[in-house]
């Protein structure tokens, strides 16, 4: 499990930008997150998102 810290840490962005970034693809339905877990259900639509 990363912690938004850590996860700040392997992108190069600020915490607080980890956090909105995740909050809104979760929002969109692109993550789904839970406790430990951040999961992907719609691979291909993030993808696009990415390109």
């Amino acid at each position: 499990m990363l912690t938004h810290r850590e996860l700040s840490r392997l992108s190069g962005l600020a915490r607080e930008t980890v956090t909105r970034v995740l909050t809104k693809l979760e929002k969109k339905g692109l993550i789904e997150r839970e406790p430990e877990i951040i999961c992907i259900p719609y691979l291909s639509a993030l993808e696009k998102m990415i390109v």
